[in-house]
């Protein structure tokens, strides 16, 4: 899918054809606060229930939010991933939440550290 940014006006791709439905998938993201980075796990993730109970990362309280970020590994760049946080032009750096329908989809407009995959937990 090719996304224009209303930042930098560029055109720039991503990996996928649609923005991703989180309930669908029935996973929880977030971004990273300082780049386009974006952090992905399963709702039913163990580590990810340890914290946050049985309740999809959608429907999360403030305090429970505020824990489940408090046990992510920082982002690369040094930056947090946020529940706030939106994604960001990967040219100019620049937050595009327009790009998104709703606050239930995502694009990955930076690299994508998936928790099946990655070690996204702190220990």
């Amino acid at each position: 899918m090719d996304i224009n940014c209303p930042e930098c006006h560029n055109t720039f791709s991503v990996p996928q054809k649609y923005a991703y439905h989180a309930g669908f998938g029935n996973v929880g993201f977030l971004y990273c606060e300082a780049c386009p980075n974006l952090v992905v796990f399963s709702s039913f993730d163990p580590r990810y229930t340890r914290i946050a109970g049985e309740v999809h990362p959608w429907m999360l309280n403030f305090i429970k939010k505020w824990k489940v970020e408090g046990a992510l590994m920082p982002c690369p760049c040094g930056g947090r991933f946020r529940f706030a946080a939106k994604p960001r032009c990967p040219l100019c750096n620049e937050p595009v939440p327009a790009i998104l329908p709703d606050a239930i989809h995502f694009i990955e407009t930076g690299e994508r550290f998936d928790g099946d995959t990655h070690p996204i937990w702190k220990s």
